[in-house]
């Protein structure tokens, strides 16, 4: 139930494409102790890699919100 522990296992998957996993552990994370940037950059990751625009982009937004001069996020 660590925030930190199920961001890390998220981007571990999200590193091996499994994708739907990884979605599966940011969400989680975000269950247990809210969204923060690197919770929707990896999201907003995610749903890209999948071609989920639409989510992509909200996820993307909010992570800008989080961390305005993150480079991956403005880039992503």
């Amino acid at each position: 139930r660590s925030v930190e522990a199920l961001t890390a296992l998220g981007e571990l998957k999200r590193e091996q494409a499994k994708l739907d996993e990884a979605i599966d552990y940011y969400t989680r994370a975000e269950r247990a102790g809210g969204l923060d940037y690197d919770i929707a950059y990896g999201l907003g990751a995610c749903y890209s890699i999948k071609q989920e625009h639409t989510r992509a982009v909200e996820y993307l937004r909010r992570a800008v919100g989080f961390a305005p001069d993150a480079a991956a996020a403005r880039f992503a």
